[in-house]
């Protein structure tokens, strides 16, 4: 382990021996790197391999490194595809041969103990390093792969290593020459060589614990920093200042560099830019949707002159930018929604705000400014909706746009807004209908007396909420089973809006909605709580007592992915009903703790009866990761897991439903009606529930005894058991 000192460290004589070998050995080296070469490297040019290699050598003396310590330079990754390349030419080359031959004798003794390997690299303006734990002698090879990369915090959602990112294929170059030089002749050797991911598999990113900010990790120059400008004259400005008092400091890492061959000249000069800085920055904004966040592009693409296209783009909830001005460009600008809220916010965590590398070269007709002019001309092609009788045209659309808002658009833009409007119909019709809501919800009322509406305005007599239960819904609940489950959905289209939804499982596995509320306002407390007392008094079957004397709960019990305020509006509306939570969003929660590893276990925790399979799979996620286990011993077992109904009776049963799969399906079956106005999502609605509801009625009508799908269920069951033998065991006897 590497500490921080509390005084100088004494700097190595160049020609003195060199404890950070190029590779795995401890040979007595001459310096790698001088001071001559190390002085250009300062300010905003100081990460290279050079001064990796630099700061290494003149810091680290033989008492740093334990005897199973082994630190790799910045060019390690250079030294691994050299020998890893000898090995398909050996056959054929005698020197090459018997060079191998040198190396395997050399490395041998790699496979009698325990090792730790370090090795620094760094890309892209910022810091990486590998921490590989190794014992030859184990069964499982390696017991700890840690990254540390001052751009990737730990802690994040996903922590495991992408396998084409540069430290994976560190990690993969150095399995291959552990495999071929230290395991010749071991059997292990087939098992790194058949799966060449064998590390990448167990690597994870962790947080470096010297970092300060997103964008320098430092943790090497404050390490090294003490003996380099105590004992030499080099001035590095980008090092940051080192007390040279305080407690020592573990650190797990030294920083790191994946190029092949010699050291490459130092990175492009980079620039803060002080516009998005400005714009996006210092005063944080809130977008209605991507349209806004355009705008906003636009406006700073015409005061900085620097252009933005789109890396990668999610639908209307998430955009990634970078710079197209400057060729390879670090900049990088991320928009998008916080979980579980509606405005498009920019998210400061993952921006990069510098520009470097050349500018682009300017085409020979110069390279204009791309104006975003899609979302401005709907007002344009309803302005010639509402002066024009005939269908409007393409010529129309580009005059009307120029005069009323002073946008130049194409013939292809114009085209493709006026099939827009013509498909979604005017916005004027749209906003209109809002008036027409309270009418619809009347007439509904009537056709289907047995049904649950309820509406509510504001002061201003503003539509604020409506639901609907149709009749039918609460007689169906009779068949089904006694799950419910619920979910909550962003509107899409230009009024916005929650839509709330609940949905059930009949015994024949279909799925269908039997109730949904639209909102104004987000996803919170009292929108559950208005939503579940319509679900109460549209269907009083959800609060009947359970069949079941022994049962301490309602019939009925819900599952949901424990959103905002639900759990308390439950515990208001719903007391004497169980609550469980969804094994995925679960799942999703401890992928974003501890990582993908555990994640992966969770939904068969949730789903398996079996008390010997649940301590298994337990016992592999503490070897994973102990504090993953905690994480989940702290969920209640009751909420989630199928084993706390064999352990305690008085729980209603689930019919080994541990997800909230029947909302995401109903979410599927109302997406188009996402998109329209709050008039045509509740008719759109209303008339996928009636199909959905009939056309099951239909498809069961007449079926007595167990369904076929159920029946198929039972028959493979018995299939794989009919092998079995029951034995009679005699207790006290054989």
């Amino acid at each position: 382990m590497l500490r921080r000192r509390t005084k100088p460290l004494v700097a190595a004589k160049p020609n003195g021996p060199l404890w950070i070998a190029e590779d795995l050995f401890r040979d007595d080296r001459a310096l790698l790197v001088d001071d001559d070469a190390v002085a250009p490297l300062s300010g905003e040019n100081h990460l290279s391999t050079a001064l990796v290699d630099y700061l290494l050598q003149r810091s680290l003396q033989p008492t740093d490194l334990q005897d199973t310590t082994l630190v790799g330079s910045a060019n390690s990754l250079h030294f691994f595809h050299q020998v890893n390349a000898k090995i398909a030419t050996a056959p054929s080359d005698p020197n090459v041969a018997k060079s191998v031959e040198n190396i395997r004798q050399r490395c041998s003794h790699y496979k009698d103990n325990k090792f730790e390997f370090l090795s620094p690299f760094c890309i892209d303006h910022h810091f990486v390093a590998v921490k590989i734990v190794f014992d030859l002698r184990s069964p499982d090879i390696v017991h700890e792969v840690s990254v540390y990369d001052s751009l990737i915090k730990g802690g994040r959602r996903n922590n495991s290593v992408h396998r084409n990112s540069p430290p994976a294929k560190y990690l993969r170059s150095f399995q291959q020459f552990i495999a071929n030089f230290c395991l010749f002749g071991n059997p292990k050797c087939e098992v790194l060589l058949a799966n060449p991911d064998h590390i990448v598999e167990k690597a994870v990113y962790r947080s470096c614990p010297m970092q300060q900010n997103g964008f320098d990790c430092g943790s090497l120059s404050m390490q090294c920093l003490p003996s380099l400008t105590s004992n030499n004259d080099n001035d590095i400005d980008a090092a940051p200042d080192v007390p040279d008092k305080g407690p020592p400091i573990e650190l797990d890492v030294v920083p790191l560099h994946p190029r092949l061959g010699a050291d490459p000249q130092p990175e492009p000069t980079r620039h803060r830019d002080n516009y998005f800085t400005t714009q996006f920055i210092e005063v944080p904004k809130e977008f209605e949707d991507m349209s806004k966040v355009d705008l906003a592009i636009d406006d700073y693409e015409e005061s900085s002159g620097v252009r933005l296209v789109i890396a990668r783009s999610r639908g209307a909830g998430s955009r990634l930018c970078f710079c197209a001005s400057h060729t390879g460009c670090c900049f990088r600008a991320k928009f998008g929604r916080e979980r579980g809220t509606l405005p498009i916010i920019y998210k400061q965590e993952l921006f990069n705000p510098f520009h470097c590398g050349e500018p682009v070269p300017p085409k020979t007709k110069g390279r204009a400014p791309k104006k975003r002019v899609r979302d401005k001309l709907e007002e344009s092609v309803d302005h010639v909706i509402e002066v024009k009788d005939s269908t409007p045209v393409t010529k129309d659309v580009m005059k009307a746009a120029a005069n009323i808002q002073s946008v130049r658009a194409s013939y292809n833009q114009a085209y493709r807004a006026i099939g827009r409007a013509v498909a979604n119909g005017p916005r004027e019709k749209q906003q209109a209908s809002f008036g027409l809501i309270m009418l619809y919800l009347k007439h509904f009322q009537l056709r289907n007396e047995d049904s649950t509406v309820k509406a509510e305005s504001d002061a201003d007599q503003r539509l604020r909420r409506l639901g609907i239960c149709p009749g039918i819904m609460r007689r169906s609940l009779q068949h089904v089973r006694p799950v419910l489950s619920l979910d909550g959905a962003h509107l899409l289209s230009k009024w916005k809006g929650t839509l709330y939804i609940a949905s059930v499982q009949t015994a024949c596995s279909n799925i269908y909605p039997v109730s949904f509320a639209i909102m104004k306002d987000g996803e919170d407390a009292e929108g559950w709580k208005w939503f579940l007392e319509l679900l109460v008094e549209a269907i009083p079957l959800l609060k009947m007592q359970h069949p079941d004397n022994r049962c301490r709960f309602c019939y009925f019990t819900v599952i949901s992915d424990r959103q905002k305020g639900l759990i308390q509006a439950l515990q208001q509306v719903f007391p004497d009903n169980h609550h469980c939570f969804c094994s995925v969003h679960i799942a999703r929660n401890v992928e974003k703790e501890v990582g993908k590893k555990v994640a992966k276990h969770v939904h068969a925790l949730s789903a398996t009866f079996s008390k010997r399979e649940s301590d298994e799979l337990m016992a592999k996620i503490n070897a994973i990761s102990a504090r993953g286990k905690k994480y989940l011993e702290g969920i209640s077992a009751n909420q989630w897991r199928s084993t706390a109904g064999v352990d305690d009776p008085t729980l209603p049963p689930r019919f080994g439903i541990v997800t909230t799969n029947m909302s995401e399906s109903v979410n599927s079956m109302v997406g188009d009606a996402r998109d329209g106005s709050w008039l045509e999502c509740t008719n759109d609605i209303v008339r996928k529930m009636m199909n959905r509801i009939c056309s099951l009625r239909e498809e069961n009508y007449g079926r007595e005894g167990v369904v076929d799908k159920v029946a198929e269920i039972l028959e493979n069951k018995w299939k794989n058991c009919s092998n079995f033998q029951v034995r009679e065991v005699v207790k006290g006897g054989s």
